[in-house]
């Protein structure tokens, strides 16, 4: 009879592990952000000529290891906008060069932010136009024209 109730009693005290352990209300924890990490969209360095545009890429490392691309819905600020603006609206993430110099990007995302060093460079030459330096586009055989080039700068001047 003693080992009957000892092997009942066993079986009672599993039995209420079993229906304690699954009496929660079904909803897994959601993973939390630890830390937030900003890089370029296409992995080039974080460094751009006036007048041009970067996407960069905001990634969230969360508390289960897993990440997140976050870029659609982060805070995004820059430190100072005078050498860079960053879209806070439609094309989040997307930095403009205003200035030469360098300044910090920043990302946010539930008060865990991550930033990157952007240098900005002076406006390079996007193309070169050729024209006559005068009006007429016909040149007669063993005659000469004078040519100017014109060079156009990343940032329009």
């Amino acid at each position: 009879m003693r080992v009957y109730a000892g092997r009942m009693l066993l079986l009672v005290l599993t039995m209420l592990t079993v229906v304690l352990t699954g009496c929660g209300d079904g909803a897994k924890s959601k993973p939390t952000v630890k830390s937030v990490e900003v890089t370029t969209a296409d992995g080039v360095d974080a460094s751009l000529a006036k007048g041009t545009s970067l996407q960069l890429k905001a990634t969230a490392i969360l508390s289960n290891d897993t990440t997140r691309d976050i870029t659609a819905e982060a805070d995004w600020s820059t430190a100072d906008a005078a050498l860079a603006s960053v879209n806070t609206t439609d094309a989040r993430g997307l930095v403009t060069a205003n200035g030469v110099g360098s300044t910090q990007i920043t990302a946010s995302l539930n008060g865990i932010s991550g930033s990157i060093e952007l240098a900005v460079t002076a406006a390079t030459v996007t193309r070169v136009e050729v024209a006559p330096a005068a009006d007429g586009t016909s040149l007669p055989k063993g005659t000469s024209r004078q040519f100017k080039a014109t060079a156009v700068f990343s940032d329009s001047s």
